[in-house]
């Protein structure tokens, strides 16, 4: 997804139903990208009622595994398999 986030959202439109312009795409595109999400954080937005959080993590491809464990990432790589498979999505 990061390595071609245009092809994903066309994907994701079509699944859906929904036919996008050229600049709509491009629009989604920008406003999903890690920076403009990341420069996002410390607005202020009413539709939370609370303090946000300006937490991001980088947005690197693998830095999970500078937060869990080997054995934590295959917990999860398990739990995927077992509940994303029978939806027809596979890593």
């Amino acid at each position: 997804m990061k390595s071609d986030p245009r092809s994903h959202v066309v994907q994701l439109a079509e699944f859906s139903g929904h036919t996008l312009s050229d600049s709509d795409i491009n629009l989604i595109v920008e406003k999903s990208s890690f920076k403009n999400m990341a420069a996002k954080l410390n607005e202020p937005d009413p539709a939370w009622r609370s303090e946000r959080s300006n937490f991001a993590r980088r947005g690197i491809v693998g830095d999970y595994k500078n937060y869990i464990s080997n054995e934590q990432g295959e917990y999860l790589d398990q739990q995927c398999k077992i509940h994303l498979e029978p939806l027809g999505i596979y890593f």
